[in-house]
């Protein structure tokens, strides 16, 4: 028939439904893509502080700045990296969303636990708003990464059958062993930071009580 087109043959059927599925995945942007060139405000922040810094001086207190932009130069070189590095996998490397994602989580959530439970904010003034902006951005990018992952895995476990079911309850389970190992470096800090100011604070506590019984031993000698 005039109407039919040739070759409808079953693998020509596989093949316009793979075009289908790449069209529908180059015109409807993912979520964790999406996420990573949000990233760009991060960047357009690193810029501004860094160069008001440049402007007037690093030594400028970020109390003067206004609301959004009042961090240290430490902090807004950080926000410049991570955000230089997500607006470039967004916008040119998507591919590598879900993996910059997972990072990018990791980070933060190890930046907003040295800023809440230790003393050591790596040159940076961390205060409270700091900080809960911080777990934000950690919480955001483990349920976007998460998501996102979780989304591919089964993608490729629907085309690839019983073994793509076997990779993904590998990568979950890489997730879940990346996650344990995390928790536990960021308590091992934790404790090591304990530690080390309890040994600069313990000389202090012991002074009084060493050099108390021997003033009387001194003088009687004397």
């Amino acid at each position: 028939m005039a109407g039919e087109r040739p070759g409808n043959g079953p693998n020509d059927i596989e093949d316009e439904e793979e075009a289908i599925e790449e069209s529908i995945e180059v015109s409807g942007v993912p979520l964790v893509v999406w996420a990573a060139r949000l990233s760009l405000f991060l960047l357009a922040q690193g810029i501004i502080v860094l160069g008001s810094y440049a402007y007037y001086g690093f030594g400028t207190d970020p109390s003067h700045f206004g609301p959004g932009f009042r961090l240290d130069p430490i902090h807004a070189a950080v926000n410049f990296v991570w955000g230089l590095a997500g607006s470039v996998i967004g916008f040119f490397m998507p591919r590598l969303s879900i993996s910059f994602m997972l990072a990018f989580a990791i980070f933060f959530t190890l930046l907003a636990g040295f800023g809440t439970f230790t003393a050591d904010h790596f040159g940076m003034q961390l205060d409270t708003t700091d900080n809960l902006i911080n777990w934000a951005l950690a919480l955001a990018g483990w349920s976007i990464g998460i998501y996102a992952l979780c989304q591919a895995c089964l993608h490729d476990a629907r085309r690839s059958g019983r073994q793509g079911w076997k990779g993904c309850t590998s990568v979950v389970s890489g997730l879940s062993f990346g996650f344990t190992r995390t928790t536990k470096i960021f308590a091992a800090c934790v404790r090591l930071t304990l530690t080390r100011d309890g040994r600069h604070s313990a000389p202090h506590r012991r002074r009084r009580p060493a050099s108390a019984p021997l003033t009387p031993a001194r003088r009687s000698g004397a």
